[in-house]
């Protein structure tokens, strides 16, 4: 399986060196999106900024952009998804510091020093998928009404 970009990363020595991380992760890796897609060739471009932060907790934002080959659920014919991600994660050690997060910050709950990359980016995927996959109205191939 290749990949440009590290399998695990340590998030907080990440922040301290204000580093950022740019590449690819093969989809085929993500095995809990297989379910949901019907292709698994294909790349999940992955650029995360990682910022230590002075009065918050440190940070991991940036943007994670693939197009996945899903089946709409209406009228089940395949079709290109563009997912294009903005994810802006809070480095929190306990779920009382994931609380005391505001507005649009999601928390990045640290059980270990590393975590596993491809978890991570495939978590925010299946997060932003909405829990039906189908066409727009114009686009589907069903007959609607």
């Amino acid at each position: 399986m290749r990949s440009s970009l590290p399998l695990e990363i340590e998030p907080l020595a990440l922040t301290k060196r204000g580093a950022t991380l740019q590449g690819t992760l093969a989809l085929e890796q993500m095995t809990r999106l297989h379910d949901l897609i019907t292709k698994t060739a294909g790349d999940v471009d992955v650029k995360l900024s990682f910022d230590q932060g002075k009065f918050l907790p440190p940070c991991v934002s940036g943007r994670i952009q693939t197009t996945l080959m899903v089946e709409c659920v209406r009228c089940g014919q395949a079709f290109e998804y563009k997912v294009d991600l903005q994810p802006n994660l809070r480095i929190v050690r306990n779920d009382e510091q994931a609380k005391n997060l505001e507005g649009q910050q999601e928390p990045l709950l640290l059980e270990e020093d590393t975590v596993n990359l491809v978890k991570l980016v495939e978590d925010e995927i299946l997060l932003s998928l909405p829990m039906l996959i189908r066409h727009e109205d114009s686009e589907c191939r069903k007959e609607i009404g």
